[in-house]
């Protein structure tokens, strides 16, 4: 089976932090959101994903090259020139290289692997749209998806797809539909080109369309449930940013490589680096869980911590104070700071709408 990527979207409701970097390449615990998709993917077996970009593309071709040297998968990255016109459009650029049944996933999904292969191993049924599905609606959900009740012991058969900005009080009153929560992550037969088209033809742009059609005139959907023991994250604001990335941290998903030293204790005495020198006079104090990226340079008396994310060559200035935050490449953080719940890049600090809370004991 193939898998489709999808990574051509502006993500504007991200901005500003993607002004100058596409969703793709932003970070979640010192790791891009492509590289979890693409790491998920492989972990179920899947050898060849299309990655589709528009917006920045580019960079994240570049990255891909750059870090994907020693794989066995063959990622190919392909241009979708319409992908303004919404993802839909998106999807349709695909078609050509498309020669079965695929995978397919948001860039901006953060998700247990084991999702991914129960998902794949209940696809049983021949040209069927099988959709990952919950009934925990603790995240923005992305689609909600109308089944019908008793139509299987847990994959139940789909009546219809709606956007999750639908509400229907029938939906609680009718005693044969059963609401869930859609992952995002869907099994789908090659035909679903031919209902792109349709769709795109009525002025259609979300994918979530021509599926929905696909499913009322064939019948063949399903949703394949998953257990609220396995997490999931769809990354839409700075708020799901920093919850996702304190969930990793304190889970302990993090991949603890050359470029990153991961400080899962609960609180560490940071040696203060000067030159080729080190003293420990007023040492900077690092609260686990957190993860500090190569050539950083943390001032004395400052405390980071907890659920702190530092990219590469950042520098904490002196008597900082630091929490629940992700700092980007190169970025600075003035003397005395005091931050907590934000994105910092640059020299900018970017508050998120509300404070990040502890997702500890959350599934």
């Amino acid at each position: 089976m193939q898998a489709i990527v999808l990574a051509a979207g502006t993500g504007t409701r991200l901005l500003p932090l993607t002004s100058v970097s596409p969703k793709a390449l932003l970070p979640i615990a010192n790791k891009l959101l492509i590289d979890y998709a693409l790491e998920s993917i492989q972990r179920v077996g899947i050898k060849d994903i299309l990655v589709m970009t528009g917006y920045m593309g580019s960079k994240i071709a570049k990255h891909l090259r750059t870090s994907g040297k020693r794989s066995s998968t063959r990622i190919t990255c392909v241009n979708a020139g319409r992908y303004k016109e919404g993802p839909l459009y998106s999807l349709l650029a695909a078609e050509r290289l498309v020669r079965g049944d695929f995978l397919l996933v948001p860039v901006d999904l953060i998700l247990d692997h084991w999702i991914l292969s129960h998902l794949l191993v209940n696809h049983t049924e021949k040209d069927s749209i099988d959709v990952t599905t919950s009934q925990s609606f603790r995240q923005t959900q992305r689609t909600v998806v109308l089944c019908y009740k008793g139509s299987g012991r847990d994959n139940s058969k789909i009546l219809r797809l709606c956007p999750a900005n639908t509400q229907n009080e029938n939906w609680q009153k009718d005693s044969e539909v059963q609401p869930s929560a859609s992952i995002g992550a869907v099994v789908c037969p090659s035909k679903l080109f031919e209902y792109l088209h349709f769709a795109a033809e009525r002025g259609a742009q979300r994918v979530v369309d021509a599926m929905s059609e696909y499913i009322a005139k064939t019948g063949l959907g399903r949703c394949v449930a998953i257990s609220s023991q396995h997490y999931w994250f769809d990354i839409d604001t700075m708020d799901d940013m920093l919850e996702a990335n304190g969930y990793i941290l304190r889970n302990g998903y993090v991949s603890n490589g050359k470029r990153s030293h991961f400080f899962p204790d609960s609180e560490t005495l940071l040696v203060i680096r000067s030159g080729k020198r080190n003293y420990q006079v007023q040492p900077a104090r690092i609260i686990g869980p957190t993860i500090i990226g190569e050539k950083c340079r943390i001032g004395e008396n400052s405390i980071i911590g907890p659920c702190v994310s530092i990219q590469n060559r950042c520098a904490i200035g002196k008597h900082a104070r630091i929490s629940n935050t992700i700092i980007l490449n190169g970025s600075t953080v003035d003397d005395s700071a005091k931050i907590d719940g934000a994105v910092v890049r640059g020299k900018e600090t970017f508050r998120a709408e509300k404070p990040g809370r502890d997702v500890k004991n959350e599934q």
